[in-house]
């Protein structure tokens, strides 16, 4: 039921780092992920209350086997220049996000399709990818094997569409600015520099008359402080809260708060010669108090992680993974130095080396770097320096294995342990530590070979267990996370999984917000 539009709506939020890429394919970040998710829609959609609902997709339907998918397309879905979405578009952007070339670092998502994994081993051409245009609106999918996640996984930014002359014509140029990117989602980027970006609700999307907020304004800010500034005068709308913040404002109406589906850990590189050596990683992992740190850190309700895998990723409707399997972390809190520095003799180092964190610049750089090397100091007689650099520098040397250690935080993408436990796949491109064990890694075939869930539960519990025996990652916090946020924004509709938030039903009560203004005033 379409409803009545009130105008003036204008949202102000925050983003606390730049935007990367609009591209799809390129796309790996949660910046880019959550600006994708506005201005993009895929075959389906998540609702606010976690459901799979049609996208562009009217309807679907799938064989006895499940694993043969007919999708209908909206014909009256366009791209922001007018012209239609067409099932080829989603043809050409998954065969183009698994094409080698392109390295694109969520393309092994796509191996549940028939075709990819043959592609990937060289036995096939990626034309034998079993995604069809029957026609103009119609999708045919086959896959290899039954999956309870993929029409979840449809909701994806992974696996959105792109319209292939447009993309042809823009060649490595696509997804970098505005003008060079067409959408089909319920807004359109009009300004994107290093300071801002702008969305416009757009009104060619299908469901244009049901989208409320006219415009959007993300505010690039690293400044905790000037953010709640800004927030206090008026001029953002929501922003999250760090630490110093929070006791300040725990009893505010505005304050919310959430556990997020998300992993805090340290990465390892396995290639350094001290850490190629799992006694030395676990020492150092289990060395680290992680309901110490998480509430240094955070103070909203982190906990110190007891797996890999966090609560929120369900076993089943009753019970969460960790719930159901139990913890495999147990923390040694013990100051460790001297049977620290025997284990590093006895690995056949003749002093005790020296490592280099790496963080990006920031906020939180600044706070976690500085515990973490004082607990390994205190515990095992280890010296850290601490390296800072931006954002995206972070990431490219990560992904080169161009650092010693450093910090991460992964989120869950959808309600899978396997969505966790791939990144540390001998192959995957995720795989920064260079891990390598191929017992586990068969344990993860095994596992996406299971149709019966607890069979395939088990095998993730089993591939998790030898992954905290050689703890090429070390798990530290599981997150939570505080805001504020005006009572004057309705249906916002804050995600666990994949895009952080969805803003298609979030509106702005005008008549509440003329009321607080004039009453601050």
């Amino acid at each position: 039921m379409q409803q009545e539009r009130v105008e003036g709506q204008r949202l102000q939020l925050l983003m606390t780092n730049r935007l990367s890429t609009l591209d799809s394919t390129r796309a790996y970040d949660l910046y880019s992920f959550l600006m994708l998710g506005q201005t993009f829609e895929g075959l389906t959609r998540i609702d606010k209350h976690g459901n799979v609902v049609p996208g562009s997709a009217r309807e679907w339907s799938i064989d006895s086997n499940r694993m043969t998918y007919t999708f209908h397309l909206r014909e009256d879905a366009r791209w922001s220049d007018g012209s239609p979405v067409r099932a080829d578009d989603y043809c050409f952007a998954w065969k183009r996000t698994v094409e080698l070339s392109n390295g694109a670092a969520y393309a092994r998502l796509l191996e549940l399709i028939e075709g990819v994994s043959s592609y990937y081993r060289g036995e096939a051409d990626l034309d034998r990818m079993a995604v069809e245009a029957v026609d103009t609106f119609t999708l045919c999918v086959k896959l290899v094997r039954p999956s309870v996640h993929f029409l979840e996984m449809l909701a994806m930014p992974t696996f959105y569409p792109q319209q292939r002359a447009f993309v042809q014509q823009a060649a490595s140029d696509y997804g970098t600015t505005p003008e060079q990117t067409v959408f089909n989602g319920p807004f359109r980027l009009v300004k994107w520099n290093a300071e801002e970006l702008e969305l416009e609700r757009n009104d060619l999307y299908w469901n244009h008359a049901n989208i409320q907020l006219e415009t959007v304004h993300y505010r690039i800010l690293f400044d905790s402080e000037e953010a709640q500034r800004l927030y206090e005068t008026g001029s953002l709308d929501r922003i999250p809260l760090v630490r110093s913040q929070i006791a300040k404002y725990e009893r505010h109406p505005d304050f919310r708060s959430r556990f997020e589906v998300s992993t805090g850990l340290v990465m390892f590189n396995t290639e350094i010669p001290l850490l190629s050596h799992k006694e030395v990683r676990r020492a150092m992992t289990l060395a680290i108090d992680g309901h110490e740190f998480a509430h240094l850190i955070y103070q909203n309700g982190s906990k110190g992680a007891t797996g890999f895998i966090p609560p929120g990723i369900q076993y089943d409707h009753a019970l969460s993974y960790r719930e159901h399997f139990g913890n495999l972390i147990e923390r040694n809190l013990d100051e460790e130095e001297a049977a620290f520095r025997e284990l590093v003799r006895s690995l056949g180092f003749d002093s005790m080396p020296k490592l280099t964190l790496l963080f990006e610049d920031g906020y939180l750089g600044k706070q976690l770097g500085p515990i973490l090397i004082e607990q390994w100091k205190r515990r095992l007689g280890l010296d850290v320096a601490i390296e800072t650099v931006p954002f995206s520098e972070k990431n490219e040397r990560m992904a080169d294995r161009n650092y010693e250690l450093t910090l991460s935080v992964w989120g869950a993408d959808y309600n899978d342990p396997l969505n966790f436990l791939d990144i540390c796949q001998q192959d995957h491109p995720f795989n920064m530590t260079g891990y390598a064990n191929p017992a586990y890694d068969a344990l993860l075939q095994q596992a996406r070979q299971e149709t019966e869930i607890a069979q395939y539960m088990d095998c993730c519990y089993r591939a998790e267990k030898l992954l905290m025996e050689d703890m090429p990652i070390g798990p530290l916090f599981f997150r939570a996370g505080c805001y504020l946020i005006r009572d004057y924004v309705d249906g916002w509709n804050q995600r666990s999984y994949g895009v952080s938030h969805d803003l298609s039903c979030t509106s702005i009560d005008m008549e509440a917000k003329k009321s607080m203004f004039m009453t601050a005033n």
